[in-house]
């Protein structure tokens, strides 16, 4: 094969080549549509069936060229009108030449980094847009799927699709440590993290195995570590039932991790044990096939709540439904606030925190980036109204994959299945995009593309 193109969860039941146009039409057996590039093989547009309202058994399909139209025949006949791209989001180059999957900023040398689908890490300068270092294939040939910084900024910890966790020099981009070596597509890592527990410092990740793994931090030249997490929380009767998500630490030493199955748990450390279960947890026996959205794609604590923890909501999980929740996770867990992150319920993929925790910023898989006022939001017990919707607009024409912060600049950045990598004001005005050929300057806004 000349190409390997990812991004639908179901089995695919329809492809269509318009060769006018060097595009590539999908549809998977959930109703998902995809729209593909030939040429660069990559995401165009991701239309999910919560988006579009397609619903019932898939019968067949239909793309009629001289309509643009795509014809898809369920208990219901549906007409997707694919428009042209519009022009602040169309460009004919891309960041990466495979879809971007997770991005993080450098406070302390103000860089971005971005990893990709395609096993290639770049280093980027914030200020100008310009490329300052490549790693290629730092996990052989499998995706690098998550990535963190480690406290120092000196070195950068990524996850790949086999498994396998490696951390690097910033400066020399040269391979420090392999915290845990490859074996299958079945580990993959899907987040990972550095935590810093009664002074010892340990790597943590989540992925598709179910497991919370957690290693101790390898001194430099160390070429394997042994893996605790199932030591530490193995004897523990409740578990994920699905592939874990997302992780994130509350210190000193209690960790909440979310799955695609609607489980949020949070983890006392230092005793291995559960310390709560927010929202249900799913029975492990198999159940009926269903196209509701169960992902809870990001927990985030709000470092800034420590000394409400208490009495405030301190815990942002994004999803299942395509709703934003906020979480006490003190008295067993209590839910404080609940509001829809996307008016089409499409599945909210990240979430961040900015000016000083009073902003959340959401990203969605349709594209659309929203910041959200939550100063005082869920800060003195339940909440029965909605924060402040500052500002939305859809800063890609699919799924975004993450979203960053540049708190001291006001600043976001977004990385997207569309293999592009941006540069945005919190007022959603696009400074530019990563790879492109004039370079910017952050601070005049008449260099902004």
């Amino acid at each position: 094969p000349t190409g390997l193109l990812r991004g639908h969860n179901a089995p695919i039941s329809f492809l269509c080549l318009c060769s006018e146009e060097n595009r590539l039409y999908s549809v998977s057996t959930d109703n998902n549509v995809m729209v593909w590039s030939v040429e660069d093989q990559t995401c165009l547009a991701n239309i999910i069936s919560r988006a579009s309202h397609i619903r019932g058994e898939l019968a067949t399909c239909y793309f009629s060229p001289q309509q643009r139209a795509l014809f898809i025949a369920t208990d219901t006949l549906a007409l997707l009108q694919l428009r042209q791209k519009d022009p602040k989001n169309g460009s004919s180059f891309t960041s990466h030449n495979a879809t971007v999957l997770c991005c993080q900023y450098n406070t302390r040398l103000q860089q971005v980094i971005s990893c990709s689908e395609g096993s290639v890490v770049k280093i980027w300068d914030l200020n100008t847009g310009a490329p300052v270092s490549t790693f290629d294939c730092p996990h052989e040939r499998s995706a690098v799927t998550c990535m963190t910084l480690d406290n120092s900024g000196n070195r950068f910890i990524t996850g790949g699709r086999d498994g396998s966790l490696r951390k690097w020099d910033y400066s020399t981009g040269g391979c420090v440590s392999i915290i845990r070596q490859g074996t299958d597509v079945s580990d993959e890592a899907n987040r990972c993290i550095q935590v810093d527990i009664h002074s010892n410092r340990y790597i943590i990740s989540v992925g598709c195995d179910k497991w919370i793994s957690i290693f101790p931090d390898p001194e430099d030249g160390c070429k394997g570590v042994q893996n605790i997490g199932k030591q530490w929380l193995g004897q523990e009767s409740f578990r994920h039932h699905e592939d874990i998500v997302s992780v994130d630490l509350w210190p000193p030493n209690l960790l909440a991790t979310s799955s695609c199955g609607a489980e949020v748990l949070v983890w006392n450390l230092v005793s291995g044990s559960l310390f709560c279960q927010l929202g249900s947890l799913p029975s492990p026996l198999p159940s009926e096939p269903s196209d509701e959205d169960l992902n809870v794609c990001k927990v985030l604590f709000i470092p800034s709540r420590a000394p409400l923890q208490k009495t405030a909501a301190i815990l942002v999980t994004s999803g299942p439904g395509g709703c934003i929740h906020l979480w006490n996770i003190f008295g067993g867990g209590r839910l404080f606030g609940k509001f829809s992150g996307s008016p089409q319920q499409a599945t909210v993929t990240d979430l961040a925190l900015g000016k000083g925790d009073t902003l959340l910023l959401s990203a969605d898989q349709l594209g659309w980036l929203r910041i959200w006022d939550i100063a005082g939001f869920a800060q003195h017990g339940p909440e029965t109204t909605d924060p402040t919707l500052l500002c939305n607009w859809r800063a890609h024409a699919c799924s975004i994959t993450s979203v960053v912060c540049v708190p001291e600049q006001q600043l976001a950045v977004t990385s997207a299945k569309d293999c592009l990598l941006r540069l945005w004001s919190h007022q959603g005005e696009l400074i530019g995009t990563f790879g492109q050929e004039e370079h910017w300057d952050v601070r005049k806004k008449e260099t902004w593309r």
